[in-house]
C-alpha cells in the first residue's frame, strides 16, 4: 500500500458500516513497520474516537518492531554501544521511535560540556559533575514508573532508578575515555571505579556518594565477602539489559498495565 493511501483508509475506520470499518483496520494491520511514522502526515484527520480505533494496531505495530529491533542487539560487539542501543531501543518503545537517537544526542552533549570544563577531569569529578551541578537524582516521589528505566525521560527530567543514573554515568565515562563499570548489588545498582588505584563505589541515587571498601566492612547487616564478591563479578551488558527488562516487567505490574508487562516478560525470554 502508498502511503498516500493512508488518507482515505484515515477517513473510513469510523464508517457507519461494520464491513467497511473491518475492511480497513485489516488494511492498516497489514501497512507495515512505518505505519505509525506515516500517520503523522495526516495527525489533522485523526480525532479522538479515530485515535483509539486505531491504538490497537500501533500498539502491536510497535511490539513487533521492537522485538525485532531487541534482536539486532546480539550482532553488537561493543559493550558500551549494545548497552545504549537496548537502552534506546527501550525509550523509543515508550516514548516513541522520533526519540531513537536523542539519548546519544544528549549524552554527547554532557560529555562534551564537562570535557570543555573539566578537560583532565577524572571519574569522581564526572560524578560530581552528573550528581550535583546537573542535578541527576533519585526520583523518590515516583521511583515505581516506567519511564524510570527509559533514558530519554531521564535525561530530560533529571530523575530515575539506580541502574538508570549509573548508567548515564557509565556511558558518558566511556565517552571520555574514563573508567566506570556498572555493579549488580543485590536490591541497589552501584557504579564502580577506582579513586588512587582503591575500588571505590559510586551511589549514583544518593548525590554521586563515594562508598570505600572499609564502610562495606563495617556494615553489620552485610556479608562482606559476598558482597565483595559481587562488586568484582563483571556486569555484563547482557546482565545490565536484563535487570532492566526485569525492572520494567515490575513497573508495569504495579501499575496494573497487563500488557505491557507480559510483553516485556516476553523480551527478557530473547537472546541478547
Amino acid at each position: 500500500m502508498k502511503k498516500e493511501e493512508l488518507k482515505y483508509l484515515i477517513e473510513l475506520i469510523d464508517d457507519e458500516q461494520t464491513e467497511v470499518r473491518e475492511k480497513v483496520i485489516e488494511e492498516l494491520s497489514n501497512y507495515g513497520l512505518s505505519l505509525e511514522a506515516d500517520l503523522r502526515e495526516f495527525g489533522n484527520l485523526l480525532d479522538g474516537k479515530r485515535k483509539e480505533l486505531i491504538k490497537p494496531i500501533l500498539e502491536e505495530n510497535k511490539k513487533t518492531w521492537f522485538r525485532q529491533s531487541w534482536l539486532e542487539l546480539m550482532n553488537v560487539k561493543n559493550e558500551r554501544e549494545k548497552i545504549e542501543l537496548g537502552m534506546s531501543l527501550i525509550a523509543a518503545y515508550q516514548s516513541g521511535r522520533e526519540c531513537l537517537s536523542e539519548i546519544t544526542l544528549l549524552l554527547n552533549e554532557l560529555a562534551e560540556e564537562f570535557y570543555y570544563a573539566y578537560p583532565y577531569g577524572t571519574e569522581i569529578d564526572l560524578a560530581k559533575f552528573l550528581f550535583q551541578k546537573k542535578k541527576l537524582r533519585g526520583n523518590e516521589s515516583d521511583y515505581y514508573s516506567p519511564l524510570n528505566s527509559n533514558l530519554f525521560n531521564v535525561l530530560q527530567t533529571r530523575k530515575g532508578i539506580p541502574i538508570t543514573l549509573c548508567l548515564i554515568y557509565y556511558l558518558i565515562a566511556k565517552r571520555l575515555g574514563l573508567i566506570v563499570e556498572g555493579c549488580n548489588f543485590p536490591g541497589h545498582f552501584l557504579a564502580k571505579t577506582f579513586l588512587q588505584d582503591e575500588v571505590v563505589l559510586i551511589d549514583c541515587y544518593s548525590g554521586g556518594r563515594i562508598i570505600f571498601k572499609s564502610e562495606l566492612e563495617d556494615l553489620p547487616d552485610i556479608n562482606f565477602e559476598a558482597a565483595w564478591k559481587i562488586i568484582n563479578t563483571k556486569a555484563t551488558p547482557e546482565i545490565i539489559l536484563r535487570r532492566v527488562l526485569n525492572n520494567l516487567v515490575f513497573a508495569y505490574t504495579k501499575k496494573e498495565d497487563e500488557s505491557n508487562s507480559k510483553f516485556f516478560e516476553e523480551v527478557l525470554q530473547m537472546p541478547l
